[in-house]
């Protein structure tokens, strides 16, 4: 048999740490990135240019949306000369 401990005092009490850690950082732990917030917006704004019923408003609309929301061109590469200069 187990004899009782001596001290009365609750483990619980007596616990010196940090704590609950995850208690402290921020609630949105998972960051937006621009690229998804931007497709968003994109998608959000087509939704809406949809609802037009005029088919010249309609393209007119999805037209300056794309412009406006769309992915940034990518650059162009450098051009690689395949013959070899001698």
């Amino acid at each position: 048999m187990v004899a009782p401990p001596d001290d009365a005092t609750p483990g619980s009490l007596t616990f010196s740490g940090p704590g609950n850690v995850l208690a402290e950082q921020s609630p949105s732990l998972i960051k937006k990135t621009a690229a998804g917030s931007g497709a968003a917006k994109l998608a959000k704004a087509l939704r809406a240019c949809k609802r037009i019923k005029s088919k010249a408003k309609r393209a007119n609309c999805e037209k300056s949306v794309r412009k406006r929301y769309g992915a940034a061109k990518r650059a162009k590469h450098a051009t690689y000369n395949r013959r070899a200069k001698s």
